[in-house]
C-alpha cells in the first residue's frame, strides 16, 4: 500500500452511500441525484449545532454537485448506540442514556427535531468516553416537537419489547413513569422531570 492509499468502509442508505475513511479521521456522504436540498440542509443543521457546541461531527465541505452532492464531515470513532447496549455495564449506560436525554432536551431548547430519536440504530454513536454523537440530521426540521418524548418513547418500546436490550433498560428505567413524564415533559419542557424516570 503506498502512502496515497487508504481503507474505507462503504454503507448505503435510502439518499445517499456513506464512504468512511477512519485512517483520515473523514466521512464523504454521498447524495443520490436530485437530493441536493437534502444535503444543503444536513450541511445548514450540522454546521449550526456544532457551532453550539453539541455533540455531532465537525462539517468540513458540502459539495454542491447538482447530480451527486457530497458532504464531508468528521469522522466519529465509536459504535452504534444499539451495539454499545449488547456490552456495555448498567452504569455505563444509564450514563450514555442520561447524556442522550440532555442533548435531545438542548436541541428542544434550540427547537431543532430530529425525527431520527424513535429508532436509534445507527444515527447515534457512543465513543470510548462514553460521550454519544448524533451523525445523521438529513431529517433534522425547524419544529416545537421534542426530541425528549420521542426518545422516551423509545426506551419505552425497548424496554418492553423481547430485545435482548429491554432487560438491560428496565434496570435503569421505571418503566410505568415514562408514558406520563414524557407528556408532562411535552408541555412543561422540563428536564428534571425526565430524572424521574430513572432508577436509583
Amino acid at each position: 500500500m503506498s502512502d496515497y492509499e487508504f481503507s474505507f468502509k462503504l454503507e448505503s442508505g435510502w439518499h445517499s452511500t456513506v464512504v468512511i475513511y477512519p485512517e483520515l479521521g473523514i466521512v464523504l456522504k454521498v447524495f443520490r441525484e436530485g437530493f441536493v436540498k437534502n444535503a444543503e440542509k444536513e450541511f445548514y443543521f450540522l454546521q449550526l449545532l456544532y457551532d453550539k457546541g453539541l455533540n455531532v461531527p465537525k462539517p468540513y465541505a458540502l459539495i454542491k454537485d447538482k447530480k451527486k452532492p457530497i458532504l464531508i464531515r468528521e469522522f466519529i470513532d465509536g459504535v452504534p448506540f444499539n451495539k454499545f447496549l449488547l456490552f456495555a455495564s448498567h452504569e455505563d449506560i444509564k450514563r450514555v442514556v442520561l447524556k442522550i436525554i440532555e442533548l435531545a432536551y438542548k436541541l428542544d431548547i434550540e427547537k431543532i427535531f430530529l425525527n431520527e430519536l424513535s429508532r436509534v440504530t445507527r444515527n447515534i454513536i457512543v465513543t470510548r468516553e462514553l460521550n454519544p454523537y448524533i451523525i445523521d440530521l438529513e431529517r433534522a426540521t425547524k419544529s416545537q416537537r421534542s426530541n425528549v418524548s420521542q426518545f422516551l418513547s423509545y426506551l419505552y418500546k425497548l424496554a418492553s419489547s423481547k430485545s435482548p436490550f429491554a432487560s438491560k433498560i428496565r434496570e435503569i428505567i421505571d418503566a410505568d413513569k415514562i408514558i406520563k413524564i414524557g407528556s408532562l415533559y411535552k408541555k412543561k419542557k422540563d428536564f428534571n422531570l425526565v430524572l424521574e424516570c430513572f432508577k436509583i
